[in-house]
């Protein structure tokens, strides 16, 4: 997920952009990836009785795996294919969007938390966004359906 460009309201009108609030330092930098790697983990050794977590190779394997998969995930869902994972047996899994929403619904809340915060300071409510201006996402958490759902 993105790194904080979530917190920023901009007004435009006639051709101007005004910072309403500007971007305070906002440090997300959540990365859903991560919950994604344990899911993958806890599903690898459910099925082989084997533990990867302790096997940095391993980590590192799943880490990418799920970073390009997340890209996909959002939209639909996404089989993770790792050949040779741990003592020569392959992982596969298949993250839906749902799944994915499950796992980093706590991520997606705290992303709201700067949103309000953002309003707030800028004397708005959600209902003076739909009122006055339209709203504009931007970084990389704004392309997740659920965050767009909760906003």
């Amino acid at each position: 997920m993105g790194g904080g460009t979530l917190g920023s309201i901009l007004v435009i009108g006639q051709g101007v952009f005004e910072v309403k609030v500007p971007l305070e330092t906002l440090t997300l930098k959540v990365k859903t990836d991560n919950k994604m790697v344990d899911y993958c983990a806890e599903q690898f050794k459910r099925k082989h009785n084997l533990d990867v977590r302790g096997i940095s190779r391993a980590i590192t394997r799943l880490k990418n795996a799920c970073d390009k998969a997340e890209e996909t995930v959002i939209h639909i869902s996404v089989d993770i294919k790792i050949d040779c994972l741990d003592q020569g047996i392959d992982f596969r899994a298949t993250i839906t969007r749902a799944k994915f929403e499950q796992l980093n619904m706590d991520f997606f809340r705290k992303c709201m938390e700067p949103v309000k915060k953002c309003l707030s300071n800028a004397c708005m409510d959600a209902s003076s966004v739909d009122d006055c201006c339209s709203l504009v996402l931007a970084g990389g958490s704004s392309r997740i359906p659920k965050v767009q759902e909760l906003l």
